[in-house]
Parts: C-alpha cells; structure tokens; sequence
C-alpha cells in the first residue's frame, strides 16, 4: 500500500501559487475531483518528483515544498548516503544476495543472476513507491550507462525513455537517482554485463 501523505488545501494554495504553469495544470487536472476537501493527499513519488522539478532560479519553490512537507522530509531517509549495497539490504531488511543464493544454476549463469538481482534490489530501494509504468509514455525512466576507456570501466552518465529500452537492467524514478546507482554501484552493473 502507497503510503499517503495529506496537507490542508491552505498549505496546498501556497504551494499552487509558486507553481510553473505546467505543474498547475499537472495540480489542476490531480485534484479536480476534491474541490470540496479540506484535505489533499499526496503520494510519496509526487512529493519527489514536485522537489525535482523546482527551478533553481525560483527558490520560492522549494522553500515552499520544503515548508509544507517539513515532517515527510525530516522522516524521510537521505537515499544518496548509502552508496553500498550492505546498507541497502539492510535499509530494505534482506539478505545479501549472494553466490549461494543461485547455487541451483549452472555455474556460467551464477553471475548475471546475482548481478540482477542485486539491481532489483536497488531499484526497489532507490524508487520508493515510484513504479516503472510501460504503459505511460510519459513517464520518464532513467538508467545508468557505462563506457570502457583504456583505463577500465567508468560512469558516463544517465539516459532515459519513455517506452523502449535495449539491454537496459534498472530503471529508476529521476536522474538523480540514477547518477547516484551509476557513481557507488558500478561493480553491480559490470558484473550483470
């Protein structure tokens, strides 16, 4: 179940009024249906995908949204400071994915599968309750993406899509996110290749 979090439609006028015009159309058409609420009530994945799109150049934004949501933000724990796999299991309360995990496939096969399914693992933990949806194009999805140099192997950057991928393992909410799983967990995704 998607944890909501709600706000009076007092806090909501404010934050409606530092708007761009496309996120009061995004607001107008979310809301239609509760003219007569007291209350809004926000998903976890549209508080943080309002917080990436404020604009840098109007810090009236995020002053706001960081206002009206103080409590989901301060309760909220700071995704970029686990850069390691050990800390995600643990966040997420799982086990490490290990080699004997897959020990009941070919031993050529053990790799790739727990290369995946640690990469499962992080888009589970780094996406929150933000779900991949194939049928919105829309919806962005950002991925990791790397480059052998004659140095080995580093982290160029990340790409996104709407609705069609090729060899693509993890997708996630925001770049971002995806800049922070392509900078700390980079040996994840050279051993899925």
């Amino acid at each position: 179940m998607k944890k909501l979090i709600e706000i009076k439609k007092s806090e909501f006028q404010k934050l409606y009024s530092v708007a761009c015009d496309t996120w009061k159309a995004k607001f107008n058409k979310k809301f239609e249906k509760f003219l007569f609420e007291d209350y809004l009530q926000f998903e976890e994945s549209f508080i943080e995908e309002m917080k990436s799109a404020c604009d840098p150049a109007k810090p009236s934004q995020l002053k706001t949204l960081n206002e009206i949501f103080k409590d989901y933000f301060k309760d909220k724990v700071d995704l970029f400071n686990i850069i390691t796999y050990k800390e995600v299991c643990k966040a997420l309360g799982e086990k490490l994915i290990t080699e004997e995990s897959f020990s009941h496939l070919p031993v050529y096969m053990v790799n790739k599968a727990v290369a995946q399914a640690k990469i499962q693992q992080l888009e589970k933990f780094f996406n929150g309750d933000w779900i991949k949806d194939w049928n919105n194009s829309n919806q962005r999805k950002y991925y990791p993406w790397f480059e052998k140099r004659s140095g080995g192997w580093v982290f160029y950057g990340s790409d996104c899509g709407e609705c069609r991928f090729s060899g693509v393992v993890g997708f996630y909410k925001d770049q971002p996110t995806s800049d922070h799983i392509g900078k700390n967990f980079m040996d994840i995704y050279i051993q899925a290749s």
